[in-house]
């Protein structure tokens, strides 16, 4: 149990930017462009009103993407998700925003609620499943990058002593009699080439 709490919160921990960011430009959308109406809250009361929609944003993100996946399987097995699994992620959190939405901005703002209104509600709702899917998509192409550049430098590293071992062996030419030889490390021949019935090396 202790270590469950633990990888929970180094989960959290991990996510925790990414979900206060998202959270944090849904309250700054709705702040600035209103779009729903709210004139019988003050000011003050409005801030806390549309707080209210960023918590619970990240309400549903901590619960879908870290609570209930931890819950369910152990953690090593989570960086594994898969494509559908991370759409369902999606899904999920676009539905249950819609409706707590819905629900929050008729009980709480006593904002009746019309088809356009709902429609932009399910706009702003599409804001977090698609900035966890770019963020996936963008931490997937750094992890690939990261694997290729490590690959890289692995078989630099491979032909560099692949050349290092060939430079450093020797070879010996022996006169057609063989009364006459010469040995020479590779890395110190420079050409060899046909002079009629000779070989002229250069080194």
């Amino acid at each position: 149990m202790k270590n469950r709490l633990n990888h929970l919160a180094q989960l959290l921990n991990e996510k925790l930017k990414l979900f206060l960011s998202i959270s944090f430009a849904v309250f700054l959308f709705i702040l600035f462009f209103q779009p729903f109406p709210l004139e019988k809250f003050d000011f003050n009361n409005r801030l806390l009103f549309v707080a209210g929609f960023g918590a619970i944003v990240f309400l549903f993100m901590f619960l879908i993407r870290i609570a209930i996946p931890s819950s369910i399987k152990k953690g090593n097995n989570m960086a594994n998700e898969s494509d559908l699994r991370s759409y369902f992620d999606g899904l999920l959190i676009l539905i249950l925003c819609s409706v707590a939405f819905t629900f929050y901005l008729r009980y709480v703002g006593s904002v009746n609620i019309s088809f356009f209104i709902a429609f932009k509600l399910v706009l702003i709702c599409l804001v977090p499943p698609v900035a966890l899917r770019l963020y996936g998509e963008y931490k997937e192409l750094v992890r690939q990058n990261e694997s290729l550049v490590s690959e890289r430098k692995m078989i630099q590293k491979q032909i560099e002593k692949y050349e290092e071992d060939n430079l450093n062996k020797s070879i010996e030419f022996i006169s057609e009699t063989g009364t006459d030889n010469l040995t020479l490390l590779i890395s110190e021949v420079i050409f060899i080439q046909s002079a009629d019935n000779y070989v002229e090396i250069a080194y």
